[in-house]
């Protein structure tokens, strides 16, 4: 299945159906408080028909060691049921990274849960890095691996 991904704003065609995908995501572009910088992927086969979508924000980092990188971090991806496993979430995580080192991100971050295998084998043919994130000490431990996508012009 060829599938062409593009971003999208709220004047296309295709943002209702992303919106409706990611509202946690259209909730942050309605925040004046929130100034991530996000921008959405919509993925569509021949005939325009949605596949999936994605939602990457990137920017600077306000804190911590890397207050002086830009940064990408992938907030979702999701294929919808009937086109997963037939490329189409391989084709919005690469658009989503050629986007954020297009607009100069050192490196993209998310985090997969351990049991994603789909997903977690997906990232790491991408060439990924994958940070474990469990605290046993933890109120609510997190089962995940913060996920790291270096931009190979510029690295970490």
């Amino acid at each position: 299945m060829s599938a062409h991904v593009a971003e999208v704003t709220p004047n296309d065609p295709l943002w209702p159906v992303v919106s409706e995908l990611f509202p946690r995501a259209v909730g942050w572009l309605a925040d004046p408080n929130d100034d991530g910088d996000y921008h959405f992927l919509a993925a569509a086969d021949e005939r325009g028909t949605f596949l999936g979508g994605g939602v990457i924000d990137v920017g600077a980092m306000s804190f911590g060691p890397l207050a002086d990188r830009t940064i990408g971090f992938l907030e979702n991806i999701e294929v919808l049921e009937p086109h997963r496993r037939r490329g189409v979430g391989t084709a919005l995580l690469r658009a989503a990274l050629d986007l954020a080192w297009t607009l100069g991100a050192q490196s993209v971050r998310w985090t997969a849960d351990y049991d994603n295998a789909a997903a977690i084998a997906l990232y790491d043919r991408i060439g990924a890095t994958f940070v474990p994130e469990e605290d046993p000490d933890a109120a609510d431990p997190q089962h995940c691996y913060t996920v790291v996508v270096a931009n190979p012009a510029r690295g970490v």
